[in-house]
């Protein structure tokens, strides 16, 4: 808390004298100091917070003044004081993604595994797929195809398929920076903190092409996906 300059305290109307004091004070000039701090994870866990909007409460401080030890008596000497402290809290909504691990395709070029995305505050998600092997569209511009790569650099592109339980999209390609783009948008996330409920979201790998004719070799991919709240 920053308390105004002296200066700024005395050249107000203050009628805040305390108890044997000859020169009155404001009240926001007051040498009180007040931390206040709240762990959001455990207020979902306890489910306490369930809401990301503005929320508002009004704390008061009753002083209770001891009497004057002055010359002659103050006039608040005795008088208990309130104070109110209006406490204003913006919670954002909240996203979170887990579940994700690391696949191991089978021998046609497919894998599957479930996820779970949740969010507080947000009746749906979008999300953003970004390929670390991943080449730019031919013709320019900065999207992004899917590709697992081994160390002689031989490619396999593949497709990511995404089910929320309510519909389902093909990807083929990603890492576009304007996410708020056709299927990338409006999806269904839990409303369950981790997923208690069971995840709510599946992805499949397809490799694309011929894979028996692929050069032999470990491929690898690191798949990125970027959940946003809306």
């Amino acid at each position: 808390m920053n308390f105004p300059a002296d200066t700024e305290c005395l050249s107000g109307i203050c009628d805040f004298q305390g108890s044997g004091r000859l020169v009155n004070q404001c009240e926001q000039c007051l040498n009180f100091e007040l931390t206040m701090s709240a762990d959001f994870n455990d207020l979902i866990k306890k489910g306490t917070l369930t809401q990301s909007v503005k929320h508002f409460g009004t704390l008061t401080f009753i002083i209770d003044q001891a009497g004057s030890t002055a010359g002659s008596v103050a006039p608040d000497a005795d008088v208990d004081w309130p104070v109110n402290l209006y406490i204003e809290l913006d919670i954002p909504s909240f996203i979170q993604i887990s579940g994700l691990e690391t696949m191991t395709l089978s021998s046609e070029g497919t894998g599957t595994q479930r996820f779970c995305v949740y969010t507080l505050g947000a009746p749906a998600f979008s999300l953003m797929p970004a390929s670390k092997n991943g080449k730019p569209y031919s013709g320019g511009g900065l999207w992004s195809d899917f590709r697992l790569s081994n160390e002689a650099e031989n490619d396999l592109k593949y497709l990511m398929k995404i089910n929320d339980g309510s519909r389902s999209r093909n990807f083929y390609w990603g890492s576009h920076p304007d996410y708020r783009y056709g299927r990338y948008t409006n999806w269904q996330p839990s409303t369950a903190l981790g997923c208690r409920n069971g995840e709510n979201m599946e992805l499949t790998i397809s490799v694309i092409g011929g894979i028996d004719a692929a050069p032999a070799g470990v491929y690898i991919d690191t798949m990125t996906i970027t959940v946003y709240p809306g």
